[in-house]
């Protein structure tokens, strides 16, 4: 039984890891950002708008494809997200204007996303809670690997053959690896043999889970919008195309050590304690932006990989002790709605400030107000918890 279930973890890692690193193609959309302004003529808020409309569409329809991945077999969805993300990415290349990115990437694309950005993770919690925050480590490094190789591999496929045919490549290993992965790699939720773990119940578990979420949206927005314009910043430094997309891939390179490494510091510090330290570490790594130079955003893209990363894997880990596999998957499909919703609303107004108001200083200094509120949040959580205890 035990060397079964050894076998049936293993797969749903591999399987669920490269599910992950696929979903985060997204991330790479900076670099098509750049390309867009220019070829499409468009504003900073018009670009943005279209990442927004992926993302808005995959957080809206995060309840319903919470509603179908219990009612019918994980298989069938990772099917469905395979097929609508293919097909999206791919008819992005044949686009002639941008309003047409709006129904392909935006509307399609984001169908698949609001499925892929959660199936993994329910996937994982029908695991025991003591393999629970290694494997969650697991499969959000496949995150990191999307991140990392995502950015350059696409800038290098635009280098070689245009952005058109770069997307419909895309499109096409991406559908290949998400329904090979679903066939291999998914199994029924309802008739799952895998042991359960008891719901942890405490009293300040609302308290939590409320605080837990704010935090988990806030940094979401902070993220999406950072990935949405490092590379026009870099590029705005006097970096190459190439050089400037390799900053996202520094973030995603070093996220893998915040989410692997994560695990082993876990054991001896309490998780909420450590989460407060990562944010404040994150915060003081905002400041190496205000120096506006090459080297500064290199340093900037290797620490705040490492604080995003830990988080990442903190938060999930924690949500996940709170709540029964069944109810997980209702609590995941309504964070992903709001905490989707603000992020993907960040970048386009981010966008419209920086069309109209502010340079990418200004843009900074935001983000550090937006890191202190986060960080005030930690501490309280932390707090609570250690009267608790």
């Amino acid at each position: 039984m035990s060397f079964t279930y050894f076998n049936l973890r293993l797969r749903i890692l591999i399987a669920n890891f490269l599910i992950m690193m696929c979903v985060t193609v997204a991330y790479s959309y900076g670099v098509f950002h750049v390309i867009f302004l220019d070829y499409f003529q468009i504003t900073n808020t018009i670009s943005s708008s279209i990442w927004t409309t992926q993302a808005l569409t995959a957080s809206i329809l995060s309840p319903v494809a919470a509603i179908f991945i219990k009612k019918f077999r994980t298989i069938y969805a990772g099917l469905i997200c395979g097929i609508l993300v293919c097909i999206g990415i791919i008819l992005c290349g044949f686009t002639t204007s941008y309003l047409q990115l709006y129904l392909f990437f935006g509307l399609i694309t984001g169908m698949g996303m609001s499925v892929g950005a959660m199936l993994p993770i329910i996937n994982i919690s029908y695991g025991p809670k003591k393999n629970r925050t290694t494997d969650l480590g697991v499969i959000f490094s496949g995150v990191a690997v999307g991140i990392t190789i995502w950015p350059i591999f696409s800038q290098y496929l635009i280098n070689s053959f245009g952005w058109q045919t770069t997307l419909m490549i895309i499109g096409t290993i991406l559908g290949i690896i998400i329904c090979f992965m679903s066939l291999i790699g998914s199994y029924n939720i309802k008739n799952t043999t895998v042991p359960l773990d008891p719901v942890i119940k405490n009293k300040t578990k609302n308290y939590n889970i409320l605080i837990i979420g704010v935090i988990f949206t806030l940094s979401f927005a902070l993220i999406s919008t950072i990935l949405t314009y490092f590379v026009s910043y870099s590029i705005s430094l006097g970096m190459n195309s190439l050089m400037a997309a390799s900053t996202i891939t520094v973030i995603g390179a070093s996220s893998l050590i915040g989410r692997l490494g994560i695990k082993f510091i876990s054991v001896k510090i309490n998780n909420l304690y450590l989460l407060f330290f990562i944010y404040l570490g994150q915060f003081c790594t905002f400041f190496l932006l205000l120096n506006n130079n090459v080297y500064s955003v290199f340093l900037f893209a290797i620490f705040f990989g490492i604080a995003y990363g830990s988080w990442i894997t903190i938060i999930y880990s924690t949500i996940t002790k709170f709540y029964s596999s069944n109810k997980l998957i209702t609590f995941l499909g309504s964070l992903h709605l709001i905490s989707g919703t603000i992020s993907a609303l960040s970048p386009i107004a981010a966008g419209y400030l920086l069309d109209i108001y502010i340079d990418f200083i200004g843009l900074f200094l935001i983000f550090i107000i937006i890191n202190f509120i986060i960080l005030i949040l930690a501490y309280l959580l932390q707090l609570k918890n250690k009267h608790k205890s």
